[in-house]
């Protein structure tokens, strides 16, 4: 599912399954609900063909988003799991807060 690329700055992590497909598929998709549009418009098309190609438009971006949400999420992982900081960490080590009874004037 992973494939680990050299990068500039250290490892890159690519969900290489997923990510090209989803991104690939919104083009046509987006041309699909753009020329639906533009026959609906010339009379050539009724509004619900308009509808589908936007609900298909839809449901990519959608996934693609998903996909793209999953990576960072596993990325988050990954961070965690070779020992990246995090915010417990940082929360411990911050000076607590005075409760206002104990500042009078």
């Amino acid at each position: 599912m992973f494939r680990m690329a050299p990068g500039g700055e250290g490892i890159r992590l690519i969900l290489v399954d997923q990510i090209d497909p989803r991104h690939r598929q919104a083009g046509p998709l987006r041309q699909f609900a753009h020329h639906s549009k533009r026959r609906f418009d010339a009379g050539l098309a009724g509004y619900l063909d308009v509808l589908v190609a936007e609900n298909e438009l839809f449901a990519a971006a959608l996934a693609s988003v998903r996909t793209q949400a999953d990576r960072y999420t596993q990325l988050v992982a990954v961070y965690q799991a070779v020992g990246g900081g995090w915010v417990d960490v940082a929360g411990s080590m911050a000076p607590k807060a005075q409760s206002l009874a104990s500042t009078k004037p």
